[in-house]
């Protein structure tokens, strides 16, 4: 059994539903507290942010994704994530609002020192990103904290799935499996949900992280057995920002 927080995730238990906020607060707080207001009433278990410190997470002349140079004048990848950023005392006073409105805050990190921040302020579970399954200092640092991991597969093969949860070495009790496909959106045609039953071979709780547009996807992987739904969302489409067109 899986459990975040006091929240148990099994066969029995409806799914474990995470709105993914990411960067689509715009590096404003309100708007942060927006969403999680908005997600608590949608019934979501969980919020989830990304937490990086930008100099020693890239270089500053890093390549926009195919996806993120539509309609931007930003120039490169540190210049995006700057601009969409928000500081670790800023995540302080998101996370007390998330306590005070009675929904799980989580969030990625990216690298060691938010890893180690995110712990000190009592994060229920870490979620590691598609990018990260082989970063191993990370991947070690996390481990020690004793926390549940939620794993994103996306841009691994089955090889690589396997080598990091040989690595990983985890209890059923602590590791979650999500099936990814990392472009944003992704075409309904190539979300290849059916490698969701291939997650459920490991014996692990999984799902989907689910970056197609709607809600179809969330629900076939749900069908298929998902106990965990992780889903972007934002106050409008319309929005500037890189993920905010692919959200609900």
């Amino acid at each position: 059994m899986f459990k975040i927080g006091s929240r148990k995730i099994n066969k029995e238990s409806f799914p474990y539903l995470i709105a993914e906020i990411g960067v689509n607060h715009n590096g404003s707080v309100q708007i942060a507290k927006k969403l999680i207001s908005f997600a608590k009433r949608a019934g979501f278990d969980a919020v989830k942010f990304q937490t990086y410190n930008l100099d020693g997470l890239l270089k500053k002349n890093t390549p926009l994704a195919k996806y993120q140079k539509k309609g931007s004048k930003i120039k490169n990848m540190y210049e995006l994530l700057n601009k969409y950023s928000l500081n670790y005392k800023e995540f302080e006073e998101i996370n007390r609002y998330c306590k005070k409105n009675n929904i799980t805050f989580l969030s990625t990190p990216f690298d060691l020192d938010s890893a180690k921040f995110l712990n000190k302020i009592n994060v229920q579970a870490f979620k590691i990103s598609s990018s990260d399954n082989d970063n191993y200092l990370l991947l070690d640092l996390i481990t020690k904290f004793r926390k549940p991991i939620i794993l994103s597969t996306g841009m691994s093969n089955n090889f690589e799935i396997n080598k990091t949860i040989k690595y990983l070495s985890l209890q059923k009790s602590r590791l979650a499996l999500l099936h990814c496909v990392s472009d944003y959106p992704t075409k309904l045609s190539e979300t290849q949900l059916y490698n969701i039953l291939n997650l459920r071979k490991y014996g692990y709780c999984y799902g989907l992280s689910d970056h197609s547009l709607g809600i179809y996807s969330s629900i076939v992987a749900v069908t298929l057995g998902s106990k965990i739904i992780e889903k972007h969302i934002t106050l409008d489409t319309n929005m500037k920002g890189p993920d905010h067109s692919a959200s609900l």
